[in-house]
């Protein structure tokens, strides 16, 4: 999924590699994982440990190149796509974050290979994995709470939808909610696997195949809303996108929510090894991109999700 002024956490480049020392140390420990058939409970903070070394050293470019191969080649299979975190560095449909790594973290699926299962395992307990799993909750409310705002029937338009499960779970749960949800992702892929989960509602579902940041619909909506695309765009990019989402919400009481990983995810190192990058935010950071879309200070809030780690830019029209 490529969109313009698509925009990742920019990294320093590598200066200098982990000395030897350091190096041997990471791959030493790394084994232990790895013949243990990946991190098992009591092995979690080893692992969450090594990760985070790993992790900064790539981050602060003391990591890169020949010797960060050489230790996602030590993980073998765990590395592989017979893993998530081996699927999300290998990007098998060709962008971070695609719709079945998210449709997975949404439905906690491990590998049936018992060799590899304590690896996936170990990826959901990741506060960045359970902030994407809290998505689909805050979502769901959010919905359900801008239909009891508006008190009759409500149009929502998801973009950058992927799988859809967030929406057929709200359907299945509120079958008598009043919502109209019109879907848009620019992976065909994606559209295909959410018109299958939400075949039993095709009069409250449409699904749209196009670029965000070329969207021109004719209606307005109560709430235009989106998970998991603007983390990955750079600050002008991101009041561009917004911008435009804005123009597609209904004027004297729509909305326009957006989701953007926290600059205090503690899993960002865990992320840089699997080679997934976002543009992190603080709340304040966030607050000053509502404004620069030109939407009032009292017209802006940001929410997060029980980890702390999702943040939810909120701007009213």
């Amino acid at each position: 999924m490529q969109f313009e002024d698509g925009g990742d956490t920019t990294l320093a480049e590598p200066a200098a590699e982990a000395d030897t020392t350091e190096m041997r140390r990471w791959l030493v420990e790394l084994a232990a994982l790895v013949a243990a058939g990946g991190p098992q409970p009591a092995q979690y903070p080893l692992a969450r440990a090594w990760l985070d070394e790993v992790g900064h050293a790539i981050i602060n470019g003391r990591l890169g190149g020949a010797a960060l191969a050489r230790l996602r080649q030590a993980a073998g299979a765990a590395m592989q796509a017979g893993t998530m975190q081996g699927r999300a560095w290998l990007k098998p449909l060709g962008y971070a974050g695609d719709f079945r790594i998210i449709d997975d973290i949404y439905c906690h699926a491990t590998s049936p290979d018992p060799a590899l299962a304590a690896w996936d395992r170990f990826f959901h307990e990741q506060p960045a994995v359970k902030a994407v799993r809290n998505r689909k909750a805050y979502f769901k409310q959010l919905v359900r709470a801008v239909q009891a705002r508006v008190g009759g029937p409500i149009r929502v338009l998801d973009v950058a939808c992927g799988p859809c499960r967030d929406v057929a779970e709200l359907l299945e749960e509120d079958p008598a909610l009043p919502v109209h949800l019109t879907c848009l992702d620019a992976d065909e892929r994606a559209l295909a696997h959410a018109r299958t989960l939400c075949d039993r509602w095709p009069e409250r579902t449409r699904f749209i195949h196009g670029n965000a940041l070329r969207l021109r619909l004719r209606e307005r909506f109560d709430l235009v809303w989106s998970a998991g695309l603007l983390d990955y765009f750079d600050d002008r990019g991101f009041v561009r996108l917004v911008s435009r989402l804005l123009a597609h919400a209904s004027e004297g009481g729509g909305e326009v929510v957006v989701g953007n990983f926290g600059d205090a995810n503690p899993s960002r190192p865990y992320q840089v090894w699997t080679d997934w990058h976002l543009a992190h935010r603080s709340a304040e950071q966030l607050h000053t991109l509502g404004r620069a879309c030109s939407v009032a200070d009292e017209a802006i809030t940001v929410e997060r999700e029980p980890e702390g780690v999702n943040l939810f830019l909120r701007l009213r029209c």
